[in-house]
């Protein structure tokens, strides 16, 4: 193990969660997946989705898009391992997307403590590209190694709710909008022949 890794590893041992402790372990140390994935079931909620503080500023306990975003995180490090609960977060973005499979911001919070209040004050009826894009974008990349992922609705639903919306730019969006759309792309650019045409066109923006 390299000294910059060392290093790492004991920042994390004073500073990060349980979770990040387990991906490192998995990413450089050639631990096991099981662990990580029962380090992510505690933020699991019965519907499904993911939330208490998976997304570190967004302490409430409901399931919400951008925990969402975290948990594809964690079941693309563990390709070429899957779980069925990589799906069942698929059924649940598919029942709280909007109808044309775009995701809001963030879902209501009934106690916003311990949440930025970009969060908080976020309206669920309104379509986030930036939100939609970097979930997407996760999706497909667990879609890579998960026959189930890659044939859900919801994400053939989000895809093209994100190329759609990409194509429709006129001008350069705000910074993360932008990051994330140019990842969504990344993600789907061997698996829809729409995205290298609208990659070299938003490169533009970078």
């Amino acid at each position: 193990m390299s000294n910059q890794l060392i290093t790492a590893r004991g920042f994390m041992a004073g500073h990060a969660r349980v979770l990040d402790r387990r991906r490192f372990e998995l990413l450089f140390e050639g631990a096991e997946a099981e662990p990580v994935l029962a380090a992510l079931r505690a933020h699991r909620n019965p519907d499904g989705g993911y939330g208490l503080g998976l997304e570190p500023d967004l302490r409430a306990p409901e399931s919400q898009p951008a925990s969402a975003l975290h948990a594809f995180e964690v079941f693309a490090d563990v390709a070429p391992v899957t779980t069925p609960e990589a799906v069942e977060l698929c059924d649940w973005l598919d029942g709280v997307a909007l109808p044309d499979g775009g995701l809001p911001f963030a879902l209501p919070i009934e106690d916003a403590s311990g949440c930025a209040p970009f969060w908080a004050q976020a309206d669920p009826h309104v379509f986030s590209l930036q939100i939609t894009a970097i979930v997407a974008a996760y999706a497909n990349r667990v879609a890579a190694h998960d026959p189930e992922v890659a044939a859900h609705p919801w994400l053939a639903r989000a895809t093209s709710r994100c190329l759609a919306a990409i194509d429709a730019l006129e001008a350069a969006p705000q910074a993360y909008e932008l990051a994330f759309a140019v990842r969504f792309l990344e993600a789907v650019h061997d698996r829809d022949g729409a995205a290298p045409g609208l990659l070299a066109r938003i490169a533009e923006y970078v």
